[in-house]
């Protein structure tokens, strides 16, 4: 193992340690008085991870700052957290305002993902948790009434979407803009994207109020664990690329430090194992507990969720080398042609042209390996 891939780890090691609940204050300010941190590889991963912002607030509020001789990374890492605590403090002020124009017609939207835990409070400070959008679903009964509401206000569809080629068989409409906020909107008619929508629907029974924004709506702490779960491993297929999602990850360590007593994990228990991923999820609340040292109560520790970090941490340390990049592009191939992903691309509805579609993908794919092969055989003979 060199050098550079043992960095990363400890980089990443480094990383979450900072920004875990549990954080070692003193064992965190003697690495870096020791000069043993990394800096570099530790922002890349936090960069690449969106933790960048929550990287900073942690040095912060944990009085670090003044032991780290780096004006030029400092300056870097606050400028970003400044920016995005803005953000956010705009991106609440317009939840509020689409939740006050919604309700004018009876409707009622409830917020997603990072919007929710912005509402919620879920992290110690507003400015650590990077959001590019705002999700939010309505009752089916209400989706075509809300768009006309949002139009009506003066939001304006980007229906430029290169990812939306049928938009009525998406699980949300267009994203949509308004000239007086910086941030798009998402409304979605299903919580989740075909063909995991009936996973999780959108009613009463798993929503409640925020509890600092008690006129705004979220998912239940049980349903968002679900969730953010779901979103990342299975429709983002993070758990496919062998690919550790962190700031998904660490927004799992918050619901599950911060409401464990209310999250149902009997129901989440039965949920994963009628479909047939309880596994895959039991895994992941293992890499939890050992990134960010937070316990799940339904965890079981075998031999399998250990394997499974031992896959995860060799990705890690060598990332872009020539088998890891071959198993990747095989995955994403493998998306290419399932029919979730031709649906979405093409809006198909029949078996025959599931049929014509991955045909044609699978045959633009093969000539495209094909030219690279008559390149590099062109270019042996040309020397």
């Amino acid at each position: 193992m060199s050098a550079k891939t043992n960095v990363r780890i400890e980089s990443l090691f480094t990383l979450c340690e900072i920004i875990s609940l549990s954080s070692d204050r003193e064992k965190i300010k003697q690495k870096i008085l020791s000069g043993s941190i990394d800096w570099l590889f530790v922002i890349e991963i936090a960069n690449t991870h969106f933790l960048s912002a929550a990287l900073y607030y942690s040095l912060l509020e944990q009085d670090m700052l003044d032991f780290i001789n780096d004006e030029e990374l400092l300056a870097y890492l606050e400028q970003i957290y400044t920016i995005n605590l803005h953000r956010n403090q705009s991106i609440i002020e317009q939840s509020n305002e689409m939740t006050q124009i919604l309700s004018k017609k009876g409707i009622k939207p409830v917020f997603l993902k990072g919007t929710a835990s912005l509402l919620q409070n879920d992290y110690k400070d507003v400015g650590m948790r990077f959001l590019s959008d705002i999700d939010f679903c309505v009752f089916e009964k209400d989706f075509l009434q809300t768009k006309k509401q949002l139009l009506s206000f003066g939001y304006i569809p980007n229906m430029n979407d290169p990812g939306i080629k049928d938009i009525e068989k998406h699980h949300h409409w267009w994203p949509m803009y308004h000239p007086n906020w910086e941030v798009s909107i998402e409304t979605h008619r299903s919580i989740l994207t075909y063909p995991y929508s009936h996973f999780i629907e959108c009613n009463d029974d798993n929503c409640q109020n925020a509890t600092y924004y008690p006129n705004m709506t979220i998912l239940s702490a049980t349903f968002r664990l679900i969730h953010t779960y779901i979103h990342s491993d299975i429709v983002d297929r993070s758990y496919a690329f062998k690919y550790m999602d962190l700031r998904q990850l660490y927004e799992m360590s918050r619901i599950i430090d911060k409401y464990g007593s209310e999250i149902d994990w009997r129901y989440i228990e039965d949920f994963f194992k009628t479909h047939k991923v309880l596994s895959r999820f039991n895994n992941r609340l293992f890499l939890i507990k050992i990134l960010f040292k937070v316990h799940s109560p339904i965890l079981i520790e075998n031999r399998r969720c250990r394997l499974h970090l031992s896959v995860l941490f060799m990705f890690f340390k060598y990332p872009n080398t020539f088998l890891i990049n071959k198993y990747r592009n095989f995955q994403i191939l493998r998306f290419k042609l399932s029919y979730r992903k031709i649906r979405q691309r093409y809006g198909v509805s029949t078996k025959t042209e599931y049929i014509y579609h991955a045909s044609k993908i699978l045959r633009n794919h093969i000539f495209a390996k094909i030219r690279v092969i008559e390149k590099s055989i062109y270019s042996i003979f040309k020397q």
